[in-house]
């Protein structure tokens, strides 16, 4: 969606839509069927039931929400009691996880939060009796947002209006907002980065004047949201944070224009590998952002074709392909070309060979397995080490893969 403008689009039948053109109470969001159920089943046993959160945001731009939060004014037992298959999953904060149709939904009583410790957690939650009241307590006005099939539209902090405009705003006072959970930080860039959207001044202000709170928060936390910003359609958004030092905690320092990360392939793990390559301290950051071994593998694979050279010819290519994923070396050597300038259409090239004629790099790809050595009469290391000599053979002649071939070189090779 352009920023600055809302196209209400009734298209996303399958996962929910507008119906009507005007924000009043004669608009209708066609719901998944068993969201509908769900709301029925608690407004028959008395109570209210609204939509609430991201998926309303999501709807009015079009988009297909990946879950649906319903708010109630029923307390959480009584939930339980009007569904026969239920999750006690933050019982103590007013949420059930209730089972509708082979679908979970998480169903949170309206609730006003105490005074926060360590800009994180509530001292308290009171269970209240009005959506309105539950609404002033989240985070950005386009997330403050309700819909019931039966009470129509909730807006009260003017989302609507701000999705317009194409703008991230707290809800009420942005130092008190951030004041109560310092991940709110991150997450208005987030937003902005993932909705191509522009943040508030006055929010804007709050952010960067408490972004040092985010150090108050746990990395796995900061790490998620990270992830999301960097998959946005503008993740240079995350430059003044930066800059300010709030995330120097983890390594990630400012001094360096991010511009650029908005040109770089739209891969989250990509993106973050070329922050660290810009803002330093990748080995500190690799450590206390806590990834898992696969993404950290990625990361660091993607950093050292960085920092390393573009590869010289198909055989170095395959020889690098040795020690990092397709995935990897594609990445890295197509940020290089955005980061450095540099001519990477041949080293694409020789990648787009390597994969399109199946040209062996590991041993795994040979057409000669381990046991074809040890029926020639080879055994313990002479095994491993004859096939890595037939690989560097097949390396630069990679027709020579197929079974006769390989044991007749067998035959040539000095063991």
């Amino acid at each position: 969606m352009p920023k600055g403008s809302t196209k209400f689009d009734s298209t996303f039948l399958g996962c929910g839509s507008l119906q009507g053109e005007d924000m009043n109470d004669s608009f209708k969001f066609k719901l998944p069927g068993y969201v509908s159920e769900c709301i029925g089943k608690i407004e028959g046993a008395g109570f209210q039931a609204w939509v609430v959160g991201g998926s309303i945001r999501d709807l009015l731009l079009g988009l297909c929400p990946l879950d649906y939060d319903i708010a109630t004014d029923a307390l959480p037992h009584q939930i339980m009691s009007i569904f026969p298959s239920t999750l006690p999953i933050g019982i103590k904060h007013g949420t059930v996880s209730v089972r509708v149709s082979e679908n979970y939904l998480e169903v949170t009583t309206f609730r006003s939060e105490g005074k926060y410790f360590d800009n994180r957690r509530p001292s308290e939650v009171e269970f209240l009796s009005e959506i309105e009241d539950d609404l002033a307590r989240r985070d950005f006005t386009i997330n403050a947002m309700a819909y019931s099939p039966t009470r129509g539209f909730k807006d009260p902090f003017f989302g609507e209006k701000d999705l317009e405009k194409g703008i991230v705003r707290t809800v009420g006072d942005p130092q008190e907002r951030f004041g109560e959970d310092a991940l709110r930080i991150l997450r208005a860039f987030r937003f902005a980065s993932v909705l191509n959207f522009g943040i508030d001044e006055d929010t804007s202000k709050a952010a960067l004047d408490m972004g040092s709170t985010l150090a108050n928060i746990s990395v796995e936390r900061i790490r998620d949201e990270l992830v999301k910003l960097l998959g946005g359609a503008k993740p240079s958004v995350i430059g003044p944070l930066v800059e300010t030092g709030a995330l120097a905690f983890l390594g990630i320092k400012g001094g360096t224009d991010l511009r650029v990360l908005d040109k770089v392939e739209n891969e989250p793990y990509t993106r973050l590998a070329v922050l660290l390559f810009l803002c330093g301290g990748e080995k500190v950051a690799m450590r206390k952002l806590k990834l898992s071994n696969k993404n950290a593998r990625e990361v660091a694979g993607i950093l050292d074709v960085l920092m390393g050279s573009l590869p010289k010819s198909k055989f170095d290519t395959k020889k690098r392909l040795q020690s990092k994923s397709l995935y990897t070396l594609e990445s890295g050597v197509n940020a290089r070309s955005v980061l450095l300038g540099e001519d990477v259409s041949e080293p694409l090239w020789w990648i787009k060979e390597i994969v399109e004629n199946k040209e062996p790099y590991k041993i795994s790809m040979l057409n000669v397995k381990g046991g074809d050595l040890l029926a020639r009469g080879l055994s313990g290391k002479d095994v491993g080490r004859a096939l890595e000599k037939l690989l560097d053979l097949v390396l630069e002649r990679p027709e020579l893969n197929n079974k006769e071939d390989l044991l007749r070189l067998l035959e040539e090779l000095e063991m």
